[in-house]
């Protein structure tokens, strides 16, 4: 698909807007936005920063699990137990709440096998159906098996494992989907946008979210192309397309329209307030 260049303009146009309202209310502290969404829109939307590579394989799994339970109600759900939302720093003390089990706690917990073991140990005592959808049941299937991959992943170290997404993100949109396809296919309840949320976060700019909040901003940002009913590999796809056609890094286009769709009532609600005022 090939963008005009009035498609362009209107689009970084767009996405400009998205941008500079994010961070007046992220500036503006009467506003009640979440204290994660206004540290990140103000870090990466403002400052132009970007997410890092973990440095060691324990932060690795913890951003891996966090991502992977980035599913709206179980977020909510980790949220209410910790008392706030959770980032990879944070998911040992979560998990040691929720599981009773003061091992999560402990950085050699954090290598893949360790990680299989204690969440197996936690199995044998709590005895959970890890079929089920249910919250705890859930968290745990999605830990014995993400580090069952993550082993395997990193079999050959951190390093060799950010080479492959490297080379992957080096052969184009269609091996970067690819890659995805096969790291969650044998990881149950954690599918290609989860994926795609852990990989980002850690720092490979090119890989985008599709989840509900990118894709029910995207046809708004495209105004009159049919991009409502695309499967979420085409809505990838387009994403890429689109950033390199506006030269932005994926990555940013993913962060204002998630803030932009989470937060955007928050706009709204000022305007409302500021035209009383004025009046």
């Amino acid at each position: 698909m090939r963008f005009s260049e009035r498609e362009v303009r209107r689009v970084k146009d767009k996405l400009g807007v998205y941008r500079n309202r994010l961070v007046c209310l992220a500036r503006d502290q009467s506003v009640a936005m979440n204290p994660l969404d206004r540290e990140e829109i103000l870090k990466y939307l403002e400052q132009g920063l970007a997410p890092k590579r973990p440095t060691g394989i324990p932060l690795l799994m913890k951003t891996f699990l966090r991502s992977a339970y980035t599913y709206s109600p179980l977020r909510k759900h980790c949220e209410k137990a910790l008392g706030e939302i959770p980032t990879p720093p944070q998911m040992g003390k979560l998990l040691s709440r929720v599981f009773s089990e003061e091992a999560f706690k402990r950085d050699q917990t954090w290598k893949p096998a360790s990680l299989n073991a204690t969440a197996t140990d936690v199995q044998k005592r709590l005895r959970l159906d890890l079929d089920s959808r249910e919250f705890h049941p859930r968290m745990l299937r999605v830990m014995l098996d993400g580090s069952a991959e993550m082993e395997k992943q990193l079999a050959r170290g951190l390093d060799s494992f950010y080479a492959t997404v490297d080379e992957a993100v080096a052969k184009g949109p269609e091996a970067m989907w690819a890659f995805i396809w096969e790291f969650q296919k044998h990881i149950k309840l954690v599918g290609h946008s989860l994926t795609c949320d852990f990989l980002k976060e850690c720092g490979f700019l090119r890989f985008v979210k599709v989840d509900h909040h990118f894709s029910k901003q995207f046809p708004a940002l495209l105004y009159s192309r049919d991009c409502s009913c695309r499967s979420p590999k085409a809505s990838f796809l387009l994403s890429q397309e689109l950033a390199g056609a506006i030269g932005e890094e994926p990555y940013y286009l993913d962060r204002i329209l998630y803030e932009w769709g989470r937060n955007k009532k928050f706009w709204k609600t000022r305007c409302s307030r500021v035209t009383v005022q004025a009046t």
